[in-house]
């Protein structure tokens, strides 16, 4: 079974101090500090300089001489606070708040819940501080208490930051700025303007980042605070240095390096030698930021730094590298890893452990030692994944809930998943391929795996997870797949499970698992340079963007499903749809050459095949992949297909049975009418091929469908039938973006503006758990869409399956209308007939069926190539 017999139990941890290993991995998982590290041959490129928004640590004092008892309870959760008990900290604040508000005391209300929100994020519960911190903000707002205004501004700007949710944090600091200039503080004044430059920095917007710095130093100048001048101009050097402006950054760093020594501002001086390092090594000055980063190196040993020692450690080792001085590197990269595991810094563990395994592996071409290494970075970041794991349980147990996504160990391991990769290619050099196969399952969809483990347990069942986790340091959902698990998995499919993995811009692993017990696992080391290459692409993503932009190009010329109509941009479509169709049939026919071509031999005979992608991979349509682009000759032409996360995932999918409750229901919606500020048009052949589903799931008897047609296609009606009677079939075809679907919004009883936008969003889905298991149909355009990332495309196909769906079927690209009313019925007919196989099988014949027009215009892949299969089912 997928999530059942561990391949290998780990007892002894990475590091010892498990608290200080959370504090490392919060720290990596700041929204600010979410720039990939990879195992590779990469630059140094991440600043020394502080943050300039302060994590919201400090405590406002309450005092009560009216009331003693109020003042006891304070000064008690103050000391519970000091010792780490923030929970219970938090509880006696809220009382207080609860006390406060029964006697009309605003300042103390304020306070206490002020206080609630500090600890909340001292608990890393960002979304519940924002919850305190905007009602200590009202209470201060209704009692004209500016000084708590500017304290819950600078708080709230922080965990909006930390949470992503950058537009929310610059308005907390246009508000702060407001308050600061109404009060003639230009000290304040300087420390929300760089934060407004910091959260434009953090979100990539350097140039703007850089305008705001230039302003806040203006005002630092003006204010006539030195220490606060150098440290802005740190911050707009990093920024000059981030659009490449490196003169403009190097004088600023100059200048505040200047001031820290004439100020004997030691930490100053050695954040700024760091800085001038990195700029060194960004303008390819390596001896001068070989000189830099051990200044850095001596000043943080002086300073009692091992944080910023060890960073510039590993920061020299990349120096050190890219100037062939290998076994230096080792050496600077050794005493970085020591010193990680000296404060348990398990971020740093995984990290400077795989720039170890790269550079025996890149460097000195030693397989075996490269493979050490980089199994002792998999170990940390294994121990990451259950650091995370049990930080999402806890969540879910602390607000009862039955599901909910876990983005942040999806962000995570995005920047962070090389050592696996790294290590599959060492394994593969020392003729270890099937092990190398269990680290690639491993290492595909993690987040996702996570998710359909825990998805639908209630808070009770998790909390015990959590617990069995903190006794045994490995929780159930731990359990990974080797070789003899994953051929086990293909021969109980009946389907040949194809498993990938990107080591490179052109180069790829692939691994062929026959569900024949007998044959051996197909391995290939594929090149696909010159595949790619005869296409005029220049690795595997410029291909697969130069596919999605020509579909998108034909798709603005046809009526489609998700994007308000353009007549300018249909005229200049019309006059490319030659162009745009020849260069998507160019592509499909590259990605073939390179992906499928050199596996032919170990694909012959296939029934079926399961696609395990990784990355870019996830937006490839595996199905229209061939030499011509029409359908007969794609690989869909000969064989079925579908898509998973992982192996795992596959079969926990596949073993979910529809209607697990006895429920035989079939939402379909059609044609819904969105918000009309939207532009959308309405949609004729969507409503017909509603219309025509539910009458065939009539007809087949084993449905009871519930139709929602225009007006009546509201997204709460539908987010009703989802949560209150989970159907054991979805199906919409409505307009939709990544990540949405627009529905019809609920108006208000008096007629007047709607209660909702209509919008449902990927985020509403992973709160339902959907016990019916149903199939889920989106056949609205880009409905597979959305933020790429190492786990697979976070979208709604990845949300529905989360909360419990068996299969999903949705679109990589726009929908033309009328070709998709003829698909997907041609696909309910062939799914619900006697002979069915599979929902897989049924796509397959579907689009033969559909493609097949008297002018031959739907043979375009357009039409019918976007559609993409998510697991797979034997039936409806």
């Amino acid at each position: 079974k997928a999530f059942c017999a561990p391949a290998c139990t780990r007892t002894m941890s990475v590091v010892e101090d498990q608290e200080s290993a959370k504090q490392a991995i919060r720290r990596a998982s700041s929204f600010s500090r979410q720039k990939k590290n990879r195992g590779g041959e990469g630059k140094a490129d991440q600043d020394y300089t502080e943050d300039s928004l302060a994590n919201p640590k400090s405590l406002a004092e309450i005092t009560s001489p009216e009331d003693k008892l109020n003042e006891v309870v304070a000064q008690e959760a103050v000391e519970l606070f000091d010792k780490g008990n923030y929970d219970e900290a938090g509880e006696k604040w809220w009382a207080l708040a609860e006390h406060a508000r029964a006697h009309g005391n605003k300042a103390q209300e304020c306070t206490a819940l002020h206080n609630v929100g500090t600890a909340l994020v001292m608990m890393h519960e960002h979304a519940e501080a924002v919850t305190c911190y905007n009602k200590a903000l009202q209470v201060a707002l209704e009692a004209g208490d500016k000084d708590a205004q500017v304290e819950l501004y600078e708080c709230l700007a922080w965990v909006y930051r930390e949470l992503g949710h950058a537009q929310h944090a610059v308005e907390c600091l246009n508000s702060l700025m407001m308050l600061h200039e109404e009060s003639a503080n230009l000290s304040g004044q300087v420390l929300a303007t760089c934060g407004l430059g910091s959260i434009h920095d953090a979100t990539g917007n350097y140039a703007e980042a850089a305008g705001f710095y230039e302003h806040a130093l203006e005002l630092a100048k003006r204010a006539g605070d030195e220490k606060v001048v150098a440290r802005v101009l740190g911050d707009l050097g990093t920024s000059y240095v981030q659009v490449s402006e490196f003169e403009k950054g190097v004088e600023c760093y100059e200048q505040a390096l200047k001031m820290a020594i004439a100020e004997g501002d030691r930490d100053r001086e050695m954040r700024t030698y760091g800085n001038l390092a990195i700029a060194a090594n960004l303008r390819e000055r390596d001896e001068e930021a070989v000189s830099y980063f051990e200044k850095t190196v001596a000043l943080a040993q002086e300073l009692s730094e091992p944080a910023t020692e060890t960073r510039a450690r590993a920061d020299l080792a990349l120096v050190l590298r890219a100037l062939g001085r290998v076994d230096e590197a080792i050496a600077s990269l050794e005493k970085a890893v020591e010193l990680a595991r000296a404060h348990s810094d398990i971020v740093a563990i995984g990290e400077h452990t795989a720039q170890l395994g790269v550079t025996f592996l890149k460097h000195k071409e030693d397989a075996a030692a490269a493979e050490v290494h980089l199994a002792k970075s998999v170990d940390a970041w294994r121990e990451c994944a259950g650091l995370l794991r049990a930080q999402h349980c806890e969540t879910r147990v602390s607000a009862s809930a039955r599901n909910a996504d876990n983005l942040e160990t999806a962000e995570f391991f995005d920047a962070r998943l090389d050592a696996y990769v790294l290590r599959q290619m060492a394994l593969v050099a020392l003729g270890r391929e099937k092990e190398a196969l269990a680290l690639a399952e491993e290492s595909h969809a993690l987040a996702t795996r996570e998710l359909l483990a825990l998805g639908g347990k209630d808070h009770r069942e998790v909390g015990q997870l959590l617990q069995a986790g903190m006794e045994s340091k490995v929780m159930p959902v731990d359990a990974q797949l080797d070789a003899a698990a994953i051929s086990a998995v293909a021969a109980d499919a009946h389907a040949t499970l194809v498993m990938l993995t990107l080591t490179g811009d052109n180069e790829a692993l692939a691994w062929v698992v026959s569900p024949d017990p007998a044959a051996e696992i197909g391995f290939r080391k594929l090149e696909m340079s010159a595949a790619l290459s005869a296409a005029g692409c220049s690795s595997v993503v410029h291909a697969v963007s130069r596919l999605h932009e020509a579909m998108g190009a034909q798709a603005s010329n046809i009526e489609c499903r998700g994007s308000p109509p353009d007549k300018e941009a249909a005229e200049a479509a019309a006059a490319d749809a030659a162009t745009a169709a020849t260069t998507a049939r160019e592509m499909l026919g590259a990605l073939h050459a390179a992906l499928i071509a050199p596996l032919d031999a170990l694909l012959a005979g296939a029934r079926e095949l399961v696609f395990i992608p990784t990355g870019v991979l996830g937006l490839v349509p595996f199905g229209a992949l061939g030499a011509d682009g029409a359908p007969g000759a794609a690989l869909i032409g000969s064989t079925a297909l579908c898509v998973a996360p992982s192996v795992a995932a596959f079969d926990c999918l596949r073993k979910r049975a529809r209607g697990a409750d006895g429920a035989s229901g079939a939402l379909v919606v059609g044609n819904a009418q969105p918000l009309g500020s939207l532009g959308l048009k309405a949609l004729p052949h969507a409503e017909e091929e509603a219309s025509s589903v539910a009458e065939q799931l009539r007809a087949a008897g084993s449905f009871e469908p519930k139709l929602l047609i225009g007006a009546e296609a509201k997204a709460r009606a539908v987010l009703e039938e989802l949560v209150l009677r989970p159907p054991a079939l979805v199906h919409c075809a409505v307009h939709a973006q990544p990540k949405c679907l627009a529905l019809t919004p609920t108006a208000t009883d008096d007629g007047g503006d709607e209660e909702d936008d209509g919008l449902v969003h990927k985020d509403q889905v992973h709160l339902t758990w959907l016990q019916s298991h149903p199939t889920v149909v989106l056949s609205g355009s880009h409905s597979g869409g959305g933020d790429l990332c190492e786990d697979g495309v976070l979208g709604l196909p990845r949300a529905f399956i989360a909360a419990g769906a068996r299969c999903v079927l949705s679109s990589m690209w726009a929908v033309p209308d009328e070709s998709a009313k003829r698909l997907l019925t041609a696909w309910y007919r062939h799914a619900l007939s006697a002979d069915a196989s599979s929902l897989a099988a049924s796509l397959r014949l579907a689009t033969l069926e559909a493609a097949k027009r008297a002018d031959g215009s739907w043979e375009e892949p357009v039409h019918w190539a976007g559609f993409t299969l998510l697991g797979n089912a034997p039936t409806l």
